[in-house]
């Protein structure tokens, strides 16, 4: 009987109808906090309690357990580390604190869904939801009567030929340059690391 039940089995071909693992295809990225050594303990804890589930001995439960204690206090020095420096940078580069940090902790994420356009169309990415509502405010404004279609050009019949800047106050104004807000054009985060070589010239 069972004889006849295992040649069914493979019969009815069971290796290219029966999933041996299922995976969503969809990469999680590691926390923040995960360094080089969190990782490598999670990994040898992983491996120490597959040995143990597999052979059930008290060696390897030890081995397990050992290795268990040291992933935990490798997990609870790199989120210590990461705070530590997150603290450190708050001051100078406080993007990095809310990003880094609070958006991490959230338990939910916000964002603008998909937007239906006025053709019927529905915006998916970033650049298509942008174009979406823009057009969407600007057609909500009103204009008055005063208000002129457009601006008169200013010509200026003066030069200012007096004027005075020392490497001091250009180096001065460079050294402000907020690091931690968006670049522009010019290249806000480039002025700022060049900021010595440049304050003569400039």
């Amino acid at each position: 009987m069972w004889s006849f039940f295992k040649d069914s089995l493979h019969d009815s071909n069971m290796d290219n109808y029966i999933p041996k693992r299922k995976s969503n295809g969809k990469f999680v990225s590691p926390p923040l906090w995960m360094d080089k050594s969190a990782k490598l303990a999670i990994l040898k804890k992983r491996k120490s309690w597959k040995r143990y589930k597999y052979s059930r001995s008290t060696c390897n439960y030890e081995r397990y357990r050992n290795d268990r204690n040291v992933c935990a206090a490798s997990v609870r020095e790199a989120k210590m580390s990461f705070e530590r420096k997150v603290a450190m940078e708050s001051k100078s580069n406080n993007k990095s604190f809310w990003k880094y940090y609070v958006n991490s902790r959230l338990k939910t994420k916000s964002g603008i869904g998909s937007l239906l356009k006025p053709d019927g169309d529905v915006a998916t990415d970033d650049q298509e939801k942008a174009e979406t509502l823009n057009e969407c405010f600007g057609s909500v404004f009103t204009r008055t009567d005063d208000q002129p279609d457009e601006l008169e050009a200013q010509v200026l019949n003066y030069e200012l030929a007096d004027i005075v800047v020392t490497e001091a106050e250009v180096r001065k104004k460079l050294d402000c340059i907020k690091v931690d807000k968006s670049v522009g054009p010019d290249g806000t985060k480039v002025l700022f690391e060049v900021r010595g070589a440049i304050c003569k010239p400039l």
